[in-house]
């Protein structure tokens, strides 16, 4: 799909304690209150689950990192297909900061991060829809405003867009739009 999707950078650990760490573009906000995302991770080419979905399946918890600019080429280095017992931490160059409520760690340059328990799954087509709900949110202090809200220019996201990445520098408002001044959407 060529429209902008951010980019879930997810961190979880097997039943023996490894690590995981791997990039899914098809995620978004489930809902609000209670706070719950969706991710979609699809199956491998052979129709195997990949690591990331049985990880969530048997364990039922991750960790979904936002990835900024300045991570990007970490996380391009995660997209790779490694063998299971690999540390994506170790081949990424980041550090693993410990999570407080679930077992996986985060990736500790990330300036927002989110600490889920698997709310439900749902086998769709050739990916399994993941539901966590967010049980503790690390946010740099930096990429915030007066108020506490994150600030995009701040935090410069990355998505994916047609196979290849964008960044979020770039916004404007629509008169049309029901926004309030802080661009959050009113309705």
């Amino acid at each position: 799909m060529s429209c902008p999707r951010p980019i879930a950078w997810t961190s979880t650990v097997d039943p023996e304690g490894v690590p995981n760490l791997a990039p899914f573009s098809y995620f978004t906000v489930a809902s609000t209150d209670p706070p719950m995302l969706s991710l979609t991770i699809e199956k491998r080419d052979d129709g195997a689950p990949k690591d990331t979905a049985a990880n969530i399946a048997r364990t039922g918890e991750f960790v979904v990192d936002i990835v900024s600019e300045a991570l990007g080429e970490a996380m391009a280095a995660t997209s790779a297909r490694l063998p299971a017992e690999d540390d994506e931490f170790a081949a990424a160059k980041t550090s693993a900061a410990p999570a407080r409520h679930v077992v996986p760690a985060r990736v500790a340059e990330s300036p927002v991060s989110m600490e889920c328990v698997l709310e439900r799954s749902l086998p769709i087509g050739n990916a399994l829809l993941v539901i966590g709900r967010a049980v503790c949110f690390h946010v740099c202090p930096d990429v915030m405003d007066e108020h506490g809200r994150i600030r995009h220019d701040r935090l410069r996201a990355l998505g994916r867009i047609g196979g290849r990445y964008l960044g979020t520098a770039d916004t404007f408002s629509l008169s049309s739009g029901r926004a309030g001044p802080d661009g959050a959407d009113t309705r």
